[in-house]
């Protein structure tokens, strides 16, 4: 399964693969995919890095509850 998501993290990144327009194929089988992503700015000079993780992982979770293919800061 990790090998699988590789391969579907590289299509999404080299733009062969557009989250929830069409599927990847994978073994004659077609994946569809949708993408939720959390960020958050960094102040290096004051942020730590457990808060910035806990911030970008916060707005990840708020996305995943906003539905497929949203983004959150």
């Amino acid at each position: 399964m990790g090998a699988l998501v590789v391969n579907v993290a590289r299509a999404v990144l080299s733009g062969d693969l557009s989250p929830g327009a069409g599927g990847l194929d994978v073994d004659g089988a077609t994946i569809s995919t949708t993408v939720a992503i959390g960020v958050t700015p960094v102040d290096p000079g004051s942020d730590s890095l457990d808060d910035a993780l806990s911030h970008a992982d916060q707005a990840l979770y708020r996305a995943k509850r906003q539905g497929p293919n949203r983004v959150q800061v």
